[in-house]
């Protein structure tokens, strides 16, 4: 048996909750549906049933160990010309769930945040918190609910217009005092966690391209890699490239700067561990509010809006690579350009997990960087034949899918030194970085998470004594962790409008379907382009608005520093290499 640790920052809305008493037959209903309760959403998922004509689902629950975000596990695909059968499981965090259980409804996703019905509506607990779901779906009725014509060729026009699928799972949570809404979401089509997209055919480069022509203003894709998924780039590095692991890419939206001294970096932690305090504190009377007699009491106020504060202490270690043996001597620290290896003592063995720091655009001081990430096969990495082969997918300019490579060319290009891709060089070695870090997350009641990190950094020069330490402190949205897709994700309140009042994105009932029309639809793109780095939509995303607003208060009013005297950093290993007198 598990811990039982229900979570102080959220609960479910039961049926039968407090605010309830004292309502009867149509107003009770109405306050039920408007706080989204279980039984307003097993009436939906009847009627999603019924009007879909979905009748072949099975649930199996059992309780199993698992300490990981909540997420959705595509296991198994299989569309014939008469009926998709997917098999998939849903895994939950015993450590995170809702008071009394979670509530997760499972969708069928046609396309981004577009639902064709629910598939299940689950209740977690302690004890049952892994899910194994089933379900069988003609291909007629799959077609007719896409509003794909019926007729002799219904599996090939289906295929064309939807070549993916995706099964969605949202935890839902009463964070406000509003009702259930989604608190965390994994799975669609953007594979979130790391799976959930259904594949109904094989994607081809023109896919790729095509998909390019819509920009993509997600922090974080990444999909896991493998000779099933036909990646060009897979196929043409599978040698070095790990299987079922990921390739990603991030917009990170980060605020860096120095600092002098130890001292600094340890008022800063002293002053961080005091607002998780407050934090939790707040959150226990706002509970304990929940449930007292009904008096004038004021409800105590979440400080900066934050319902938790999660702290972990770190020791990174970071391999920084570099271009040796062309005409300029250690192009990417000099030009302040991050290829590192990164190791944490909690990896699992054999993790060789390498990043690529690229471009960064800056928009009145603020600054968004585009980067990726790939996880290597450490055996391969240690012979000479694995560096070769790095280097080879450094240059590669053939994969339309190379993603990894894209973002190097890219920042290459922005400081004119593409001419380094066409020099004769090894990729080497040649700075190590030792980082203590005190990382923070900062989750806002709408599930926002910001990051925060405070670093002594130590730098050395393989087989040297001589050190360099740099102070700093970071703020930062989108950075991944060793998987990309793990990175929490929420949903935004135009999202929840939309699917739970307007049924925006609710495909429309097999009878009422439109007639086909014959336009294909791109596949979603699992990976960024530097196009998406340039969209001025990213400075006007709600989380990059509430990341600048919590980094400015914390700075001012919890560390007592002037953001204004602060020298800003952006890239440790280059000021450690310059120190060093690497460069």
């Amino acid at each position: 048996m598990q811990p039982k640790q229900p979570a102080l920052d959220k609960r479910i809305v039961t049926d039968d909750d407090e605010m309830f008493k004292g309502l009867t037959d149509s107003v009770l209903l109405a306050e039920q549906t408007k706080m989204k309760t279980p039984k307003v959403l097993k009436a939906r998922l009847a009627d999603d049933h019924k009007r879909f004509g979905l009748r072949d689902v099975r649930v199996n629950g059992e309780g199993r160990k698992f300490d990981d975000w909540a997420r959705v596990e595509v296991l198994d695909a299989v569309i014939t010309a008469k009926t998709l059968t997917v098999r998939f499981e849903v895994w939950c965090n015993p450590k995170h769930m809702c008071a009394p259980h979670d509530l997760v409804p499972v969708y069928l996703e046609s396309a981004t945040n577009q639902y064709v019905f629910m598939i299940a509506l689950l209740e977690p607990t302690v004890d049952e918190n892994v899910y194994t779901v089933e379900f069988t779906y003609p291909v007629t009725d799959l077609a007719r609910a896409l509003g794909v014509e019926v007729g002799p060729k219904t599996l090939e026009s289906l295929k064309r217009d939807y070549p993916e699928l995706g099964i969605t799972a949202h935890w839902l949570a009463d964070t406000k005092g509003q009702g259930n809404d989604p608190n965390h979401a994994s799975g669609g089509v953007l594979e979130k966690g790391g799976s959930g997209k259904i594949i109904l055919r094989e994607r081809t480069t023109d896919d790729l391209e095509t998909s390019e022509s819509v920009r993509n203003s997600e922090w974080n894709m990444a999909e896991r890699l493998s000779k099933g998924r036909r990646r060009p780039v897979y196929d043409a590095f599978a040698g070095i490239l790990a299987d079922g692991k990921e390739m990603a890419t991030t917009l990170e939206a980060e605020s860096e700067y120095q600092v002098d001294d130890k001292e600094t970096i340890t008022a800063i932690v002293e002053g961080l561990d005091g607002l998780a305090d407050r934090v939790k504190t707040a959150g226990e009377l706002i509970e304990e509010s929940r449930t007292a007699p009904k008096k004038d009491v004021e409800v105590p106020k979440r400080p900066y809006q934050l319902v938790s504060v999660e702290k972990s202490v770190k020791t990174y270690t970071d391999h920084y690579f570099d271009l040796v043996g062309g005409d300029t001597a250690y192009p990417l620290l000099a030009n302040n350009i991050v290829l590192r290896r990164r190791m944490v003592g909690t990896d699992p063995v054999g993790t060789y997990l390498v990043a690529v720091k690229g471009r960064t655009v800056d928009k009145g001081g603020e600054r968004i960087r585009l980067a990726a990430q790939i996880n290597l096969i450490e055996s391969a990495m240690e012979t000479e034949e694995g560096m070769v082969a790095l280097g080879r997918l450094l240059c590669d300019g053939e994969n339309i899918d190379n993603a990894f490579a894209r973002v190097l060319h890219d920042v290459l290009a922005a400081r004119g030194l593409t001419a380094l891709l066409k020099q004769d060089w090894k990729v080497r070695h040649v700075l190590t970085v030792v980082s203590q870090r005190w990382k923070y997350g900062m989750k806002f009641d709408d599930a926002t998470v910001i990051d925060f990190s405070a670093d002594v950094a130590t730098g050395t020069l393989p087989g040297a004594e001589a050190e360099a330490v740099v102070y700093s402190f970071e703020f930062g949205v989108g950075h991944p962790g060793l998987t990309a897709g793990g990175t929490p994700t929420a949903l935004s309140m135009a999202k929840r409008i939309g699917h739970w009042d307007a049924r925006d994105g609710i495909a429309p009932t097999p009878e009422g379907a439109k007639k086909f029309t014959a336009s294909a639809r791109p596949i979603t793109r699992p990976y960024h382009v530097p196009a998406d780095l340039d969209s001025p939509r990213l400075f006007q995303k709600a989380d990059f608005t509430k990341y600048k607003t919590l980094r400015d208060a914390l700075i001012a009013e919890v560390f007592k520093l002037d953001q204004g005297k602060l020298a800003v950093g952006g890239n440790k290993a280059s000021v450690l290499a310059r120190e060093l007198k690497l460069t």
